[in-house]
C-alpha cells in the first residue's frame, strides 16, 4: 500500500560498502531511486521467448480470458500502456468508487485487487496482472515535484515482463524489492534491494523473461542494510513510518467514536492488530520464523489464477472487508508487505539477514517512508489521499504519499500554530457550507458528516486562533474569529457556533 503525491525522503547513508550513497537535497524527501528508464515501446530489451509472447498477443492468439491487465488508478494517464494491451486491460479507477463513510477511493490498490478476485474467482484470466496505475517507471521518486513520483520497478525492469511473464509456467512473478521485520511492532525495520535505489551502478542482468526476481547479490544488487521505519509522526533525527502511523491512529479514532456513540456496539471492535498479529489472523498460520517479509514495493506483480484459487474465495472475501471501511485503511499497508502470501505460498526470495547493520539516524527534517498505494482524491479542489494506500499505496515501502491523513499527528512545532486561549474556541460547530458538524476540544478538532453522523475526519493540532490542520480535503488554515471557526481560503465555509 505503500501513493499518489510524495513526501519525500532521502536516505543519506551509504547503505552498502562502497556502491551508493544518496544525497539529501531537501528537508522532506523520500527514498529516490533511479528512473531514468522509461517502458515505452522499444522491443530492443525483450527476449526472443518474450517476443514470441508479444506477438501472440498482436495477433489476438492470446485474448483476455488468457492473460487480463487489472489496473488500481485514480484518473491516471495509462498512455503508458501498449496498445497491444489496451484490449487486455480492466481499469478500476478509484475516484468514482464511493462508500457511504469515506467517499471516493475506498482501500486503494488492495480494495481493487480483491475485489476482482472476488468477482471473478470462478473465471479468473488465466494470467492476471495487478497494478497501479501510474507510468511503471524504475524506483520510486522522479524528482522534486511531489506532483511526481515513480513507478516502483527495478532498474532495466519493464512492465513487459510482468505481462508476458504468463509465457513462463510459473505461479507468480514478482520482483522483489524491499524486506521488512515483524519483530518490532514500533519499529518497522526495512531494507531495500538496491537496484532499486538512485545512483547504484547496476549492469543489466536481464535474462529470457526480465531481471532477476531475487537480488544476485553482484556488485549493485543485493539487499542494503536495514534501517529504522519508527511508527511514529516525523522528527529531525529519525526515519518514521508516519503514514502507518497515522492510519493506526484513525483506526483508534474510529473506536472512540463509536464507543462515545454506541458502547455496545462498541464493545465488539478490536483494537488494530500488530502487522504480525494481522499476518496470523489473515494468512491463517504463523510468519516465517525469522519474522522477515520479502515483498515487492507498489503492490506490482502477474499471478496464474490456478495460484489464486489455491485459497478459497471466503479469504479474499475476509481480505477484502478489512479495506472496505477507510480511504486509506492500515490494512493495505500490510497487505503490500503480504500480498506474496495472500496470492501464492509466500516464498519470492530468500530473506536478508538480520545481521545487516542498521542505517544511521540523520537529521533532515521530515523524513517519511510509507507504504501502499495509488489512488488520489479530491475535494473543494485540493487533491485528496485519505488513510489508504492505492497506486504510489500503496505502500509501496515508499509508497510515500504527501501526509493527508483523516487524523495526524504533528510535532508541537511541526504546523503554524500561534499559541492563544483554546477554552473560547472550544464547542460545537455547523458548516455554513454543507452542515456537517464540528467539535472541538482542547487541540482536537473533529468532523461529522450531516447525514450519517460518522466522523470523517479530524486533526489533534487545533489551537486557536489560527492553525493549518491537515484534513482528508487537503490542508486547510483554520481561524477562530471570537465565537465562529473560519476556513481561510477564499470561499471556504464558516463553522457556526450551535
Amino acid at each position: 500500500m505503500y501513493g499518489m503525491h510524495a513526501a519525500k525522503l532521502i536516505v543519506l547513508t551509504a547503505f552498502w560498502s562502497g556502491l551508493c550513497t544518496v544525497a539529501a537535497k531537501h528537508q522532506s524527501a523520500a527514498l529516490s531511486v533511479h528512473t531514468n528508464v522509461g517502458n515505452g515501446e522499444d522491443d530492443s530489451m525483450l527476449s526472443q521467448e518474450q517476443l514470441q509472447q508479444l506477438e501472440r498477443i498482436r495477433s489476438g492468439d492470446i485474448e483476455k480470458r488468457d492473460v487480463e491487465i487489472v489496473v488500481a488508478s485514480c484518473r491516471d494517464d495509462l498512455s503508458w500502456l501498449r496498445w497491444e494491451y489496451k484490449r487486455l486491460t480492466t481499469n478500476n479507477d478509484q475516484c468514482t468508487l464511493t462508500s457511504t463513510l469515506m467517499g471516493r477511493n475506498v482501500g486503494r490498490e488492495s480494495h481493487v485487487y480483491l475485489q476482482h478476485i472476488v468477482d471473478h474467482y470462478d473465471d479468473l484470466a488465466e494470467w492476471t496482472v495487478f497494478t497501479q496505475g501510474h507510468d511503471p517507471s524504475p524506483g520510486y521518486d522522479v524528482g522534486t515535484d511531489q506532483d511526481t513520483e515513480g513507478g516502483h520497478m527495478l532498474q532495466h525492469s519493464l512492465f513487459d515482463d510482468y505481462v508476458l511473464a504468463g509465457g513462463i509456467g510459473d505461479p507468480l512473478y514478482m520482483p522483489a524489492t524491499s524486506a521488512v521485520q515483524l519483530n518490532d511492532p514500533t519499529n518497522y525495520r526495512h531494507s531495500v534491494r538496491s537496484a532499486f535505489l538512485i545512483d547504484a551502478i547496476v549492469p543489466s542482468t536481464r535474462g529470457t523473461w526480465g531481471v532477476p526476481v531475487c537480488p544476485t547479490n553482484t556488485e549493485g544488487d543485493v539487499f542494503t542494510d536495514w534501517f529504522d521505519m519508527k511508527l511514529q509522526p516525523a522528527t529531525e533525527t529519525e526515519y518514521t513510518f508516519e503514514r502507518l502511523f497515522n492510519a493506526l491512529e484513525f483506526e483508534q479514532l474510529h473506536l472512540s467514536t463509536a464507543q462515545e456513540r454506541n458502547p455496545a456496539v462498541a464493545q465488539g471492535i478490536q483494537e488494530p492488530p500488530s502487522a504480525k498479529q494481522y499476518f496470523t489472523k489473515m494468512i491463517g498460520k504463523e510468519p516465517p520464523t525469522s519474522d522477515i517479509l520479502v515483498f515487492s514495493q507498489g503492490a506490482r506483480f502477474g499471478v496464474s489464477a490456478a495460484s489464486i484459487r489455491s485459497k478459497p474465495k471466503a479469504f479474499y472475501t475476509r481480505l477484502l472487508k478489512e479495506v472496505s471501511h477507510a480511504n486509506d485503511p492500515y490494512q493495505g499497508y500490510y497487505n503490500e508487505w503480504m500480498w506474496p502470501w495472500i496470492v501464492s505460498d509466500g516464498h519470492i526470495c530468500e530473506e536478508p539477514s538480520r545481521a545487516l547493520k542498521s542505517a544511521p539516524s540523520t537529521s533532515a527534517r521530515g523524513r517519511r517512508l510509507a507504504s501502499s498505494g495509488s489512488s488520489s482524491n479530491s475535494r473543494g479542489g485540493n487533491t485528496v489521499i485519505i488513510i489508504s494506500g492505492v497506486g504510489g499505496g500503496g505502500f509501496c515501502l515508499c509508497c510515500c504519499c504527501i501526509c493527508y491523513f483523516l487524523m495526524i499527528k504533528q510535532d508541537e512545532g511541526g504546523s503554524s500554530v500561534r499559541p492563544a486561549q483554546d477554552d473560547e474556541s472550544d464547542g460545537e460547530f455547523i458548516s455554513s457550507g454543507n452542515n456537517d458538524r464540528m467539535t472541538k476540544e482542547g487541540s482536537t478538532m473533529k468532523i461529522y458528516n450531516a447525514e450519517s453522523g460518522d466522523c470523517v475526519g479530524g486533526v489533534v493540532n487545533a489551537r486557536a486562533p489560527e492553525f493549518v490542520g491537515k484534513f482528508p480535503w487537503g490542508e486547510i488554515t483554520m481561524k477562530f474569529d471570537g465565537n465562529n471557526w473560519v476556513e481561510a481560503q477564499d470561499g471556504g465555509p464558516t463553522w457556526v457556533r450551535s
